[in-house]
């Protein structure tokens, strides 16, 4: 049905090679979205996370601030620039709000660019936010207009066009492979 195709992409992203031919030759473009991707749910996640340690963090221009010098760091994946992201939040929190307990801020940011990098699930609240992320990625790619999932606010451009690129490599694929693979399922339930 129409809503599989985006469900299955979807789920083909994180299956081991040799992967199916339709995933195999848009894998650059996919490996691209999911880094991108990434980078939004840590910039989300992280938002949430300083804004319950101080007001002072949940303010929307400081935020935007620290988000542009993070996509200036890292622009899609974070997991390279792992060190580099963790040092430079913490300094420019600390210079927000100086009297923040440092230890207290580290933990904080460390477990939240981890927790992204592994993919982990035990947090919950990254659990909800990629949960949220992939039913607007797949709302989008059955040509609906989600309104934009809730934690994204600060990120929500990047969020669309991520929206509209997957639709765009779900499409193409639909396209091309969609009356070659109903074949092969026709004659596979004969």
């Amino acid at each position: 049905t129409r809503y599989d195709v985006p469900k299955l992409t979807l789920q083909l992203l994180s299956v081991e090679p040799p992967k199916p031919e339709t995933v195999a030759l848009d894998e650059v473009r996919y490996t691209k979205l999911g880094s991108q991707l990434r980078s939004l749910l840590f910039s989300s996640l992280l938002s949430l996370k300083l804004g319950s340690l101080h007001p002072g963090y949940a303010e929307i221009p400081f935020l935007s601030s620290l988000h542009s010098t993070l996509q200036i760091l890292a622009p899609e994946d974070p997991a390279p620039y792992r060190d580099l992201l963790l040092h430079k939040t913490v300094d420019v929190c600390v210079n927000k709000v100086p009297g923040i307990n440092r230890d207290t801020l580290q933990r904080v940011v460390e477990s939240t660019v981890d927790a992204v990098i592994q993919e982990s699930e035990e947090d919950p609240v990254l659990r909800l936010l990629r949960r949220r992320l992939m039913e607007y990625i797949t709302e989008v790619s059955l040509t609906r207009k989600p309104a934009l999932p809730k934690g994204f606010e600060l990120v929500q451009e990047q969020v669309v066009k991520c929206g509209e690129t997957f639709l765009k490599l779900v499409d193409f694929n639909r396209k091309v492979y969609g009356p070659h693979y109903a074949k092969i399922l026709k004659e596979m339930s004969s």
